[in-house]
């Protein structure tokens, strides 16, 4: 169908699960100058570090983040791509060029350009939803409502101007209300609900403004570093610096950016308006790291840096701690709550690295700030170490995944050999949140490394906490030969392990109340690693042996499935019972397919003590699923078969348990195991190097019995 390219009605956009919506030239087109923009206001900020600077680059920044955001709802609710659009598009990237060029004057006071330009965005932005307004059509409510908002917002910005100080501000902040309470006004709400917003577009272009504000980092680092010179010193701090850009980008793009938003109520503005601090704070970190570029490493960082880096950090981290409080992981291991916690303590943790960052060099400093940030990349990989292959991310209300693409083929044409499934490799997505693993199992259930690894973490960042605690009254430790971050933390660490060798001692009131707050924290903290510990070391596990392939033959002149298991231990393993289940694919009448479940038979299903070896037998007659099964038919007959064993284990005075899977491909059809038990010098032999090996079935005369 062709369109007029000078002229055609917008036509309102209805989301399709299965068709994405992606971001027009035009949209990125767009996006250009605002990289221009939140240049400029990082260079305003970078000369007025101060904490009114930084107020006014908060709100510099607002007002040009709801521009940016009228207009991506824009194109997120209407298709239009004529002559007249692009004119109107072009037009606001000049008012947003304008007021990215009057950045420098606002800070010293001359505003006039700045507003009369942001004026003109939002009066631009009223005409392209006016035209959406007057096509009619099932997009004309939701373009009114946005015009009337956007016209009403553009005539306080342009009266504002007229306005002497302090009733100039009071218009601002009338004018930022509107633009803040309109869109979730319950009027606008109301046609929100009738005409929802393409979330995965959304999230795309929130993702494409994230991208701009972290390359901003590099740009400012790179450009400060060609012009000065590298020198192994700025190396040094410069790449702490990109150390905490990279974090920020993984914790953002696989984490905040692959998340869906929760059903609850404001759930879907909470997730968009929290963009605009987070977006704010990253900018910051990046004026923030062009200046910890040229710290001296041996010497304190610069008090004013020293805060403005970890301030705007640590108010990156909470953003994200919101937009982790609204959304869940379909692919994640563990409570979603368990995300929200580690971004809250990662950013108080960075907030107290500001005032004890004055007790230490500008390096280390860096190095922890750094490591606050690297700590909580290695948290969110231990929450959810894996995702589906072709899972993309999130959309704002929906989940896509694809399916996998088909199995590649190897060098000779025939289809490469697929791995074995195995229940405990399932990939679990939308488990319930309140149904997923805690700290307490996932340790359980990992190794001893991430168990050690945990606690150590722990302990360090716990010390470094409360060693900061310390400094923010350094003379509350007595016995220290200077008040520094090493002495505080060695402080810290004797309080927390009760150690306390004597020398440095609580000074002050404010010192013996973190001293008695940390022996708490302390004594508790080695209580649940002690037992966690205890319980990981005490936990009985089985030394059973399966064999690595089960056969069928005959056996007193019947076909028989065998398999069998040793102990390789050699302890006692008192009331063992065994059962075997087969797996079979059926399709029931209906047409439904299902796997059933059918006990086997056994001849033998218990042994009073398993201490050797025990050869476990199945006859297959007219009741087994195994009944005329072929070498060639099994796979489709039986294609799975399960052992479970039970027994207690006299050394742990526990019970034990062991499971092996035979697959269908894992069957020798007439063999027979090669025999591993003998007597030597009056004691038995257990011969393991030979568990695994079988024979050819010899006939025997019971063979030919029917």
């Amino acid at each position: 169908m062709l369109i007029n390219r000078w002229f055609h009605v917008p036509k309102l956009h209805v989301p399709d699960p299965h068709e994405e919506k992606k971001p027009s030239w035009l949209e990125l087109f767009y996006d250009l100058v605002y990289v221009a923009a939140i240049i400029q206001l990082g260079n305003g900020l970078s000369h007025h570090p101060g904490f009114l600077g930084f107020l006014q680059f908060g709100a510099l920044f607002y007002f040009l983040w709801t521009t940016w955001a009228s207009f991506s709802f824009f194109y997120n609710r209407f298709n239009v791509d004529d002559a007249l659009q692009r004119l109107l598009v072009f037009s606001q990237m000049f008012a947003i060029g304008g007021m990215a060029v009057s950045v420098a004057g606002v800070f010293d006071g001359d505003h006039a350009l700045f507003i009369g330009c942001l004026s003109v965005a939002r009066l631009i932005t009223a005409l392209m939803y006016t035209r959406a307004w007057r096509a009619g059509g099932p997009g004309a409510s939701i373009g009114q409502v946005y015009a009337v908002m956007c016209v009403t917002s553009a005539v306080v910005w342009a009266a504002s101007i007229m306005l002497p100080a302090p009733w100039l501000y009071v218009a601002w902040g009338i004018a930022a209300l509107i633009d803040l309470y309109g869109p979730i006004s319950e009027r606008i709400r109301q046609v929100d609900s009738s005409h929802p917003a393409d979330g995965a577009h959304i999230v795309e272009r929130f993702g494409l403004l994230t991208i701009i504000v972290l390359g901003e980092m590099f740009v400012k680092v790179l450009t400060e570093i060609s012009e000065k010179g590298a020198t192994s010193q700025m190396l040094a701090t410069a790449s702490m610096g990109l150390v905490i850009t990279c974090s920020l980008w993984w914790l953002y793009f696989d984490d905040v950016a692959g998340s869906r938003v929760k059903r609850k109520p404001w759930a879907n503005y909470v997730w968009v308006y929290i963009h605009c601090p987070m977006m704010l704070g990253i900018t910051a970190v990046g004026v923030a790291i062009k200046k910890a570029v040229f710290f001296d490493p041996g010497y304190v960082a610069v008090d004013k840096y020293r805060y403005l880096l970890c301030g705007v950090l640590a108010l990156t981290l909470f953003c994200m701690a919101v937009i982790d409080w609204v959304t869940e992981r379909n692919h994640a291991h563990m409570r979603d709550h368990a995300r929200v916690k580690m971004r809250f303590a990662g950013g108080v943790l960075v907030l107290l690295m500001a005032p004890a960052g004055a007790y230490m060099p500008a390096f280390y400093f860096l190095l922890l700030v750094a490591t606050c940030c690297v700590v909580q990349v290695l948290f969110d990989l231990a929450m959810a170490p894996e995702r589906p292959e072709h899972a993309e991310h999130a959309g704002l209300f929906n989940y896509v995944t694809h399916d996998a693409a088909p199995s590649a083929q190897s060098g000779d044409g025939d289809p490469a050999p697929q791995p074995r499934l195995r229940v405990e490799d399932a990939i679990r997505l939308g488990t319930p949140d309140a149904l997923r693993q805690d700290l307490y199992f996932r340790l359980m259930q990992g190794s001893w490394l991430q168990l050690i690894s945990m606690a150590g973490i722990t302990f360090i960042l716990t010390n470094v906490f409360f060693g900061a605690l310390f400094l923010l009254q350094p003379e509350s430790i007595a016995g220290a030969e200077k008040a520094d971050f090493l002495n505080a933390f060695a402080f810290s660490i004797q309080t927390f392990t009760t150690v306390g060798y004597g020398t440095l001692t609580p000074a002050t009131a404010y010192g013996e109340l973190l001293v008695t707050i940390e022996t708490f924290v302390g004594i508790v903290w080695v209580a649940l690693v002690t037992g966690l510990v205890f319980a990981k070391a005490a936990r009985p596990e089985s030394s059973v042996l399966f064999s690595e392939v089960a056969v069928i033959t005959r056996y007193q002149g019947k076909p028989t499935f065998m398999f069998r298991l040793g102990n390789a231990r050699g302890n006692s393993v008192v009331e063992a019972s065994l059962n075997m289940t087969a797996v079979v694919d059926e399709v029931s009448p209906e047409g439904h397919r299902m796997k059933r479940l059918y006990d086997l038979e056994l001849i033998r299903s218990r042994q009073p003590l398993f201490a050797l070896s025990w050869t476990v037998f199945h006859v297959i007659d007219e009741s087994s699923p195994f009944f005329g099964a072929t070498e060639d038919t099994l796979a489709d007959t039986v294609p799975r078969v399960i052992a479970t064993l039970v027994g207690h284990d006299e050394t742990y005075a526990n019970t034990v348990h062991a499971r092996h899977s035979y697959m269908a491909e894992d069957v020798v059809f007439d063999h027979d195991f090669v025999d591993v038990m003998s007597t030597k010098d009056g004691r038995f032999v257990l011969d393991f190097r030979k568990f695994h090996m079988i024979k050819p079935h010899e006939q025997t005369a019971l063979d030919s019995q029917d």
